[in-house]
């Protein structure tokens, strides 16, 4: 069944998983944990959490895609239900799903620096946007982003780097930027012969 934005419990094989992730992250220096608030997320959290000894923070916008009607509904080998929502017109627009990866983006971006890592925890639907986004894929292109997407393994996690955009009020143009790179572009003209027209400076700069 498509869990997708409903509430399903987290297994007995997800807690083992939980567990084994918190043992390879052990040397990762998590100091934080962000995670949605569907109940299989926030138990992963606190498997985890409880092992790494650092505070967990519930962001109810991390959620998986709303798949509208066909929440609950049999799973279709052929698609991913990510398609069906387009296909079929239900639940949370390409639009709506994009806008919420860049806000998410945009706060962890601006979290307090840390001495350690975050680690989000969310779903994997939604994950793939989040890398899609980051990969400057267009949302028209989401579905087969999705459908080429290598699913992030429960006992597995990729490290992402996210650089805040700096404050402008702090920054002035380096007076001799426009020389550096005027004489840059010469370079390669001073090198064959130039200002004397040379058989070199013919040849590659005709």
């Amino acid at each position: 069944m498509i869990a997708a934005n409903s509430e399903s419990p987290l297994t007995d094989r997800g807690r083992i998983q939980a567990k084994e992730t918190a043992e390879k992250l052990k040397s990762e220096n998590i100091t934080k944990i962000i995670c949605s608030n569907l109940s299989r997320a926030k138990e992963t959290a606190e498997i985890i959490a409880k092992e790494l000894g650092c505070k967990i923070h519930i962001w109810e916008d991390l959620h998986e895609v709303d798949a509208g009607r066909l929440e609950k509904t049999p799973i279709d080998p052929e698609k991913q239900y990510l398609q069906k929502m387009v296909e079929q017109h239900t639940g949370e627009t390409l639009k709506e799903i994009e806008d919420r990866v860049k806000t998410i983006l945009e706060r962890l971006k601006n979290l307090p620096q840390t001495d350690g890592k975050i680690l989000v925890i969310g779903h994997n639907t939604f994950t793939s946007i989040i890398f899609a986004v980051l990969n400057g894929v267009k949302k028209e292109n989401f579905v087969t982003y999705r459908k080429y997407w290598k699913s992030i393994k429960n006992t597995s996690f990729r490290s992402v780097t996210l650089l805040k955009n700096p404050d402008s009020s702090d920054l002035k143009q380096d007076p001799d930027t426009l020389d550096t790179w005027f004489s840059s572009g010469l370079w390669s003209f001073s090198t064959l012969g130039w200002p004397h027209q040379t058989s070199d400076l013919e040849t590659f700069h005709p």
